[in-house]
């Protein structure tokens, strides 16, 4: 996590290509027991670009909160984004990828952030100009940590307009702090 200023309505931006890599993820591990398949292709030079990109944004200050993309894949990264604040997002993935594929790929030189609205087109056109993949997902939909009845901060996820996810932050939160076990 770069910082977490995350506000209500920030879009939310996915920096990098994902692949279908899944080899030597921990989809496959804690799912089917298997520590199989080639890992994710490292590409130095796109990586550099990418993470040089992403700190010139930051420094302009149009980056509100930025988090890699790593163990686990872009779902429990998005779900971390979430859980400080415990905010909700509605987020739909376009791919040509399987569902699980998108969600749990451990591929390299990703990131997401959050961006004020009014920033999505600089911080996409920036990184496209620099010959790297931004695209913009969807917007965070709920930041009221004050507020006692949290029911409204769903973390909503849909692949290709097909709800995937659609649960309250707290409760993930939880799943993700007591271990999943409990819950499979």
């Amino acid at each position: 996590l770069i910082k977490n200023n995350t506000l209500i309505g920030d879009a939310i931006i996915l920096v990098g290509e994902t692949k279908a890599e899944l080899g030597g993820s921990e989809y496959l591990s804690y799912i089917y027991k298997k520590e199989i398949g080639p890992i994710p292709e490292v590409e130095g030079q796109k990586q550099i670009i990418t993470n040089s990109t992403l700190l010139s944004l930051i420094k302009e200050g149009v980056i509100n909160s930025a988090h890699d993309i790593s163990d686990g894949g872009f779902i429990i990264a998005l779900a971390e984004c979430c859980f400080k604040n415990e905010v909700g997002i509605d987020v739909d993935i376009k791919t040509n990828l399987k569902p699980q594929e998108f969600l749990f790929s451990e591929s390299q030189g990703r990131f997401i952030l959050s961006v004020n609205k009014n920033n999505i087109d600089k911080v996409i056109l920036q990184f496209k100009k620099n010959g790297i993949l931004a695209t913009h997902i969807g917007y965070v939909t709920y930041n009221n940590p004050d507020n006692e009845n949290k029911n409204n901060n769903l973390f909503l996820v849909k692949v290709n307009g097909e709800k995937i996810i659609n649960k309250n932050i707290v409760e993930i939160k939880k799943i993700w702090q007591n271990g999943f076990n409990k819950y499979i």
